[in-house]
Order: C-alpha cells, then structure tokens, then sequence
C-alpha cells in the first residue's frame, strides 16, 4: 500500500500535525485537527468478545465486552472512563482497531456517536513472528501503535485507507460471484462423475442444459432411476448457482455504466 505521506526524516510537531491533518482528510468522515486524544482505546475485534485496552497517559486498563450488545456495553466503557478521568468530551478519546473481516462499519458507526476512529492495516502487529500474540496483548499493542502515530512513531501506512463505497460494493458482489462459480463448477464436476461410472461421458456435454433422460449407459440403457435422481439434484444446483451467476454479471454491468 502506498504510503498517503512519505517523510525521509522525523516531520516537527508543526509537520507532523499537518500530515495528520491530510491524512484524516482522506479518511472522512473524520476530524480535520486532531490533538494527542487523552484516553486511546485499542480494540481488538472478535465475534464472541472485544477486547479492550484503555491508555491515558498516565497507565492502561483492560476490559472485556462480551455478548449480544457489545457496542452498547462498549459506549457504557467510554462514558465510565471519561468520568474516572473527569473528561466531558468523547473527542477527547481516539478508538482504533485492525483492519479484518469487520470491514469499517464499527468505524462509521463510533464517528456518528461522537467517537474518533482510526483503522489500521492488517499488518500493523507485525513483529518478526516471536511477539506473545493474544488477544488481549494485540489490544494493548493497539493502543501502544495509535499513540506512537500521533507521536510520528508509526509509518502512515499502517492507516487503512477505505476504498469508495462503490467501490466496495462491487467488490463483495464479485467474491460472491466467485463462490457462486465455485459452487456452480462443483455441481459439474459430481454430475460428470456419476456419469462417468456408467459409461464415457460426452466431450461436449453440457451440464445445464443435457435431458437426464436422454442419457444412457455403455450399453445404450437407460440409466437406472437412483442415477438420473442423483444427476438431477446435481443439474439443477448447477442452473441454481449459473441463474445467480447471470444475475450478478448484470448488477455488475449496470454498477459499471454508472460509473463511467
């Protein structure tokens, strides 16, 4: 990933609140002029539990949230926190979190309850392989990572840059038309296995659109009738997956008429 900022030396506190400034201009919705937030809460993300690593600058503490209502239990964490510090504003925190399967919802979600957020790049843990790796230490480490960006410790391109949201669209209809054909290209290959040991299958037989009745064994019989049941089971995921595959291609074709 290309750095949204390349520096040879150390940048100036002057320099340094600039470059920031860019950079969170490019990740909008974000604020312009961010100062060293007094509380970072790291998160490291997971489907049963986040784990979270609060730091001030004066010590970390650590939490679980845990359950159904994560995001709510999460706000309550904040507002306990701001409290113990005496702290009235939630822009005075920065929540950050890696990059993964959760995609920047939780991002978009924390800016539009008044939470700045700042997502990392998946490699951003990256030690050499001999860190302690769980997942309240890569909380931590979280939290460690976001302080020592605002004190240009860190390399920008460790800050995971959103692509448009067309853009990301687009690109989870073409994983699921990639699983789609995989599925379709797996129905394929069982209906030419069956088939093939009854007799030679046809070299230009296709799948979707073959009788199952008009098929027949080495011998010119018909198939035996738990045979044609099985191919038609096969065929008709095949055209299940194929129609899904057609509809697909033509979201995808208008999305791209759109856009140019």
């Amino acid at each position: 990933m290309t750095p949204a900022i390349q520096t040879s030396t150390m940048p100036s506190a002057e320099e340094h609140s600039l470059n920031l400034t860019r950079v969170f201009k490019k990740m909008l919705p974000f604020p312009e002029n961010l100062p060293m937030p007094a509380l970072i809460f790291g998160i490291d993300l997971g489907s049963r539990s986040w784990q979270v690593c609060v730091q001030s600058s004066r010590k970390s503490s650590r939490h679980v949230v845990r359950g159904e209502n994560k995001r709510g239990q999460f706000m309550e964490l904040v507002a306990r926190e701001l409290a113990r510090h005496q702290m009235a504003s939630r822009g005075d925190c920065v929540v950050c979190y890696e990059i993964g399967r959760d995609g920047v919802w939780l991002r978009d979600w924390l800016v539009m309850n008044g939470l700045p957020c700042v997502v990392f790049t998946a490699d951003v843990l990256c030690g050499g392989g001999r860190d302690v790796k769980t997942d309240r230490v890569d909380a931590k480490r979280l939290a460690e990572r976001l302080a020592h960006f605002f004190r240009g410790e860190l390399e920008y391109d460790h800050i995971y840059m959103p692509p448009p949201r067309e853009f990301m669209e687009g690109r989870e209809l073409t994983r699921s038309r990639e699983e789609y054909v995989a599925q379709r290209t797996a129905a394929g290959n069982r209906f030419k296995s069956i088939l093939a040991l009854h007799g030679e299958v046809p070299g230009n037989l296709h799948v979707g659109r073959v009788p199952v009745e008009s098929l027949v064994d080495a011998q010119g019989r018909p198939l035996p009738t738990h045979v044609a049941s099985h191919l038609r089971i096969e065929q008709e995921i095949w055209q299940k997956y194929n129609a899904e595959i057609k509809r697909i291609d033509g979201l995808l074709k208008s999305e791209y008429a759109a856009i140019r």
